[in-house]
């Protein structure tokens, strides 16, 4: 193993393990080999980094609540992925594909064996999403809901593609949702004290110039 483990897959219990095959194996298709491996590789994928750029692009022409949505989506995203390597090194736990035989390992476009050598306590990739689909939910209401879902299927590709254990994909699910309610709540603190503070102050005169 290639770190110490503060707990594994037996303390947490069978059901992780059992999850993970279950999903790692029963689910095993081609189509689904496809639809994850697209999820899992998340933003180094061209064609989903030109919807990402779409959508951005979107919120900052729809008006002044959709872009203050995309800000603090951006914010959240890069705040959500160091979240996740506090985690790793903090409380570093081998991934299911370095210690559990017999996992599938899903290849990246190029052919290349999706193989992580990293610690996989929380999931980047689902705190990532979650972050993201929490600030535009608690935004814009029903327009978050199809971010809900791409944050759900980034997660469940990384127990599909062999990488995380259940637990560490709903942990990054966890981080995200509290990280992005965390932005939007300072976000709007900072408007609030900003609103609470005169435009144009009246300049402060000395009473011994009158």
């Amino acid at each position: 193993m290639l770190y110490p483990l503060p707990y594994n897959p037996g303390v947490l219990g069978s059901w992780d393990v059992a999850l993970f095959r279950w999903i790692n194996e029963a689910w095993s298709s081609p189509f689904f080999d496809a639809v994850f491996r697209f999820f899992s590789l998340g933003i180094k994928v061209l064609a989903l980094k030109i919807i990402l750029l779409g959508a951005f692009a979107a919120f900052l022409a729809a008006g002044r609540r959709a872009r203050a949505a995309a800000l603090q989506a951006m914010a959240a995203w890069p705040v959500a992925n160091e979240l996740a390597d506090v985690f790793k090194h903090v409380l570093p736990t081998e991934r299911p594909c370095n210690i559990i035989e017999g996992v599938r390992l899903i290849t990246d476009y190029s052919g290349k064996v999706m193989f992580l050598d990293s610690s996989g306590t929380m999931s980047a990739h689902s705190a990532n999403m979650a972050a993201i689909a929490m600030v535009l939910t608690l935004r814009l209401g029903k327009w978050g809901i199809p971010w809900i879902a791409v944050a759900l299927l980034t997660g469940l590709s990384r127990i599909y593609t062999g990488v995380h254990f259940p637990s560490q994909v709903m942990l990054g699910w966890l981080g995200g949702v509290v990280l992005g309610w965390i932005v939007v709540k300072t976000w709007d603190a900072f408007v609030a004290l900003r609103a609470t503070r005169p435009s144009n102050p009246e300049p402060t005169v000395d009473p011994s110039d009158r």
